[in-house]
């Protein structure tokens, strides 16, 4: 036994590397898996970009939750083709874009009231300090990965029939944000996507005041209040959040410096903010358009 440690020590004294624990070079990179996600351990304590990449099995642990949640929306797409008619007054008032519009605008709002809630817990439960992890929790995983499984249904709808080029840059450069935090398991953008979350909380009111705008049912209290409620969560969770979550992004830079994901997320994060300010400002304009009597023409 002694004639083996002195042969490793002379290894290690040869390589200049530091001796761990039963004589293995601690300088060398390697593998373990720690949950479902492979990292690389041994450079510094911190995990290379691209290590997740090195799982085998990577493909089906990011493929399982979005697919299976795409399935579900697709199912809910269709739930609302067949069931809205019979639930929606004054269905029959509605051209056929206009329903095919809500079916797919009624998906988002469901898709919204799921995505806000996780985000409501992750930061109430999971997440509460809002700390820069080196890497993903499983509840950012997660959400994360029904988020991708949404943004394949929509983005295949909205190629299918999109009249929002708007909105297909919205969803294209969401997905790839998502996918491309989700595949590099980093934490800063795992913790930035989470509190841009929160801007679902307005997605509901918007697609159902749509539909009331639609069916001609605006000059009431109700669509009122729904238009009010919307301008302020879409101003603090679209408008003001954007920004915000910018600014943990630059103030926090030392934590991601050298990773270029983030820098892609800071990209993306300022294309969105431009995008909300854009539909803030249409936003704002029917909403104070709307109700109001026509003009009379002489």
């Amino acid at each position: 036994a002694s004639g083996r440690k002195a042969r490793v020590a002379g290894r290690a004294a040869r390589t200049g590397a530091p001796r761990g624990r039963w004589g293995r070079n601690r300088s060398v990179p390697r593998l373990h898996r720690e949950g479902q996600v492979l990292a690389l351990q041994g450079v510094g304590g911190r995990s290379p970009a691209m290590a997740p990449l090195l799982s085998g099995d990577l493909a089906v642990e990011l493929g399982a939750v979005p697919l299976a949640y795409g399935a579900a929306c697709a199912m809910a797409y269709a739930t609302l083709r067949a069931l809205s008619g019979a639930l929606v007054p004054g269905w029959a008032s509605l051209d056929a874009r206009s329903r095919a519009n809500w079916w797919n605008r009624g998906t988002s709002a469901l898709n919204a009231v799921v995505i806000f809630g996780s985000a409501v817990l992750y930061v109430a439960w999971d997440n509460p300090a809002l700390v820069m992890r080196e890497s993903m929790s499983d509840f950012e995983k997660t959400a994360i990965d029904m988020m991708i499984g949404y943004m394949l249904y929509d983005t295949v709808i909205e190629l299918l029939d999109s009249s929002d080029p708007f909105a297909l840059v919205h969803h294209t450069l969401g997905l790839v944000a998502h996918v491309v935090a989700r595949v590099n398991n980093s934490g800063a953008s795992g913790l930035c996507i989470m509190l841009v979350f929160l801007a679902e909380s307005s997605t509901p009111l918007l697609h159902a005041g749509w539909l009331m705008n639609k069916l001609g049912k605006t000059d009431n209290a109700a669509f009122k209040l729904m238009g009010a409620t919307l301008l302020l969560l879409f101003f603090v969770f679209r408008v003001v959040l954007g920004p915000f979550v910018m600014g943990i992004l630059i103030v926090r830079r030392d934590a991601w410096r050298e990773s270029w994901e983030n820098a892609l997320m800071l990209v993306v994060m300022s294309g969105f903010t431009m995008l909300n300010w854009h539909w803030f400002h249409k936003l704002v304009s029917v909403v104070l358009s709307a109700g109001k009597p026509a003009e009379k023409k002489d």
